[in-house]
């Protein structure tokens, strides 16, 4: 059972981007060494400390307590979208898998380490952006790729509340709006004809995640 921190109002770890990656570095790091884990916790509605005093107030959830999803969330949905089969890299932050039928699902993120958290402010880290290749070998044909992003400023509901004044109160109207911004954006869609090597170059900022599916369709 764990989280990123066991302070109940570190919003700024548990409720931002950063949660995401840390979730994805934790249990690639951990990968092979344990046999079950459990992530506290699934929503921000539970009895433990009573309920938050503002939409995001630092609780443990995936979800906030309007139901609306964190950067997190994506981390594990992004983990559950991935195949079976992985594939050997040497990349500490990245994780290819394979479909029987040779589609390919990515995921790759940037963790960068905080600096001395007060768990009350803005967590600062160690490092910046991250220009990134990764190169795939055997797509043979046509595939159709889809990337997504989630970061600071993609399907950060938390950011968005924040820029919105961080009100405590939030009306049916910005439920949805946050719900809508919430989800992660799409930065790459695209057909290809693949001889062999398919090419993809990013950028990727601190605690950044992209996610791509491809997809033979010819």
């Amino acid at each position: 059972e764990w989280n990123v921190s066991p302070i109940h109002e570190d919003i700024y770890g548990k409720d931002s981007e950063f949660t995401a990656v840390f979730v994805l570095q934790t249990i690639k790091d951990l990968s092979g060494l344990l046999e079950a884990y459990s992530y506290w916790a699934i929503s921000d509605i539970f009895e433990e400390s009573g309920p938050g005093l503002t939409p995001f107030s630092g609780k443990y959830g995936l979800v906030n307590l309007h139901g609306i999803k964190k950067p997190v969330y994506h981390a594990f949905h992004f983990l559950s979208q991935l195949y079976d089969e992985e594939l050997v890299s040497d990349a500490p932050s990245l994780r290819v898998t394979r479909s029987p039928e040779g589609n390919v699902r990515l995921l790759t993120w940037n963790f960068v380490e905080p600096v001395n958290p007060d768990f009350h402010s803005d967590y600062p880290l160690s490092g910046g952006e991250r220009e990134e290749e990764i190169i795939l070998d055997g797509l043979q044909g046509e595939y159709e790729i889809t990337g997504y992003q989630v970061d600071r400023e993609h399907g950060n509901a938390f950011r968005a509340w924040l820029a919105m004044g961080s009100p405590q109160y939030l009306t049916a109207a910005q439920v949805e709006q946050l719900k809508q911004i919430a989800e992660p954006s799409v930065c790459d869609h695209q057909r290809l004809v693949l001889d062999g090597t398919l090419r993809i170059k990013h950028v990727l900022p601190p605690s950044g995640i992209r996610f791509y599916d491809i997809r033979r369709v010819g």
